[in-house]
């Protein structure tokens, strides 16, 4: 009960804000204004969403698990991602530099900014047209023009 009341309310404070604007006057029947604003406008309709205030939320005891695993010395040379349209393996070796206070690693830069690529050409619509270069670009750049 809840939820729906709050989603007309989210209509019926956009209505007034609406009729006002658009000079409309809401008569006799009330209703009648906002069901041919909803009809109209479909996605006035706010979603009452739960939403946490933690930034985090905490792992579940197997995901610690496997994170604790996919840090320790034993996997360290142990393939634990590996990203096919890049051809970029991450192996525990790389994951030590995501500690705090630890140097980031070219593979691990590399890997993330084909995940904003692919990203960015997935839904276009959604993000700025970007360009990404691998973090060897400007060495390749410098070389080529001595």
């Amino acid at each position: 009960k809840g939820s729906s009341f709050k989603e007309v309310q989210v209509v019926e404070d956009l209505v007034k804000e609406d009729s006002s604007t658009w000079g409309v006057r809401n008569g006799k029947n009330g209703n009648s204004l906002r069901v041919s604003v909803l009809r109209r406008f479909p996605l006035l309709v706010k979603k009452h969403v739960e939403v946490s205030h933690e930034p985090f939320l905490p792992l579940k005891e197997e995901d610690e698990a496997a994170v604790k695993s996919a840090f320790s010395v034993r996997n360290r040379m142990k393939v634990l991602v590996s990203h096919k349209n890049s051809n970029i393996d991450i192996c525990g070796e790389n994951l030590q530099c995501l500690k705090p206070c630890a140097w980031l690693n070219d593979e691990v830069i590399n890997l993330y900014l084909e995940l904003l690529k692919e990203r960015e050409t997935r839904e276009a619509e959604k993000y700025f047209k970007c360009h990404f270069f691998n973090t060897f670009f400007y060495i390749k750049v410098c070389f080529l023009f001595y």
